[in-house]
């Protein structure tokens, strides 16, 4: 089961803990801390991924990710922007400072 981790707020709405839990893929988002009760809001983190040891050679070139159906994006530096650099599905462009509704 997936780790998730959640931010533990104060009564002001400021962050007093950082809190993980194990959770099946389909649970519902956790609203109170178990053993506190206090209110807490689910934050989003980058997957751990450990490629240290993996034989990753060159799977995750373009042509590879295309044929087994990802798209690949790789950031701008300058603009922030992320742009397709492979013929997978989805938006030639994503804009992070957008905000969408």
């Amino acid at each position: 089961m997936p780790i998730y981790t959640y931010e533990v707020l104060d009564d002001a709405g400021k962050v007093v803990e950082v809190y993980e839990a194990e959770q099946a893929f389909g649970a519902e988002p956790l609203e109170t801390h178990p053993i506190t009760g206090e209110k807490m809001r689910k934050i989003f983190t980058a997957p751990g991924i450990n490629a240290t040891y993996a034989d990753w050679g060159g799977k995750l070139e373009a042509d590879n990710l295309t044929q087994s159906g990802f798209t690949r994006y790789e950031r701008d530096k300058t603009t922030g922007r992320y742009f397709k650099s492979n013929e997978g599905r989805g938006p030639q462009e994503l804009d992070p400072h957008a905000g969408g509704s």
